[in-house]
């Protein structure tokens, strides 16, 4: 979708199940809750309900550095909502009701141990065949 600058908001491709349907893809970006996809949303949505739940968050532990002996702080300083953050002893942990699912933290992370899953599926639900 041209309207998101951050170019999260795409569309499915025509061979999808849900071709033409928008998704968001944080593979390279996170959203700047700009809003400007409500802006030109057909359906009309509206900013105050552009969000009426957060996303699930996927935090893989078993794949995470700092969760491995390894020192990395890659989506602690990424996280502008303080969701993610160092803990006694060098871990990172995810605080989810800090959480606004911009996504920031998914394509920075160089191990992949984030994932930000549909709306309304637990991680365990969701997918990660997108386009």
């Amino acid at each position: 979708m041209s309207a998101c600058e951050q170019k999260v908001v795409r569309l499915h491709n025509a061979d999808h199940a849900l071709a033409g349907q928008p998704y968001l893809d944080f593979s390279e970006n996170g959203c700047s809750l700009c809003g400007v996809c409500a802006d030109v949303c057909p359906l009309g949505i509206d900013r105050d309900g552009l969000a009426p739940s957060l996303p699930a968050i996927d935090f893989r532990t078993d794949v995470c550095l700092t969760h491995n002996g390894v020192i990395c702080l890659s989506c602690v300083g990424h996280c502008a909502s303080r969701a993610l953050r160092l803990q006694l002893g060098g871990r990172v942990v995810l605080d989810e009701d800090n959480c606004i699912g911009c996504g920031a933290c998914v394509s920075i992370c160089p191990v992949e141990a984030i994932r930000v899953v549909s709306f309304d599926a637990s991680p365990a639900e969701a997918g990660t065949d997108r386009p």
